[in-house]
């Protein structure tokens, strides 16, 4: 005869162990996705455009530099 109560409590370690790796996989998955879309990013700011518009000396940008 099948013990009811070993059963649940085995399913329930189970489904414990499966939540965990699951929660883990998931943590996992935003990390990458976070770590993709800094170096998009990173890409994105080292284009040229980018760059020549922040590291521009004042003279460049239409104001007269101080002599």
């Amino acid at each position: 005869m099948i013990d009811r109560k070993l059963l649940l409590s085995d399913l329930q370690k189970q489904v414990k162990n499966l939540e965990k790796d699951l929660r883990e996989q998931a943590e996992s998955v935003e990390e990458v996705r976070l770590s993709e879309a800094a170096r998009k990013t990173y890409a994105l700011l080292q284009r040229p455009e980018f760059v020549g518009a922040f590291h521009r000396p004042k003279a460049i940008r239409g104001r007269k530099a101080k002599a």
